[in-house]
């Protein structure tokens, strides 16, 4: 996996991208993307798959400002994707390998 959840309120994001957990397997990257089109202009979305190719219930949505993103994650998060169907989301800011990492290197560093 290339990027985890964060916590929404976490300092300052670099860019806004989403974690989404708990998707339906059978979703795919533009059936996602015209989903989350009512939240604002999706840029990139990215199922994470499996080495055979298999959805892990889960993706990477990149949002065109934070605003978008943000209300996404309030109107969202613990909630249907399409009411009455499916498992509560999970969404929240993607958090990078490097902010995953960093708290270690500081307590090394001490």
């Amino acid at each position: 996996v290339e990027d985890a959840p964060a916590n929404a309120s976490s300092p300052a994001r670099a860019e806004p991208k989403l974690f989404f957990g708990q998707i339906d397997k059978f979703l795919d990257e533009e059936a996602l993307g015209q989903h989350l089109a009512r939240f604002g202009r999706v840029v990139e979305v990215k199922v994470l798959r499996n080495g055979r190719g298999d959805s892990r219930c889960c993706a990477m949505v990149l949002f065109s400002s934070m605003e978008e993103a943000e209300t996404t994650i309030e109107r969202l998060n613990g909630k249907q994707l399409v009411e009455g169907q499916g498992r509560n989301l999970v969404v929240s800011f993607a958090k990078s390998k490097r902010e995953d990492y960093a708290p270690q290197q500081q307590q090394q560093q001490q």
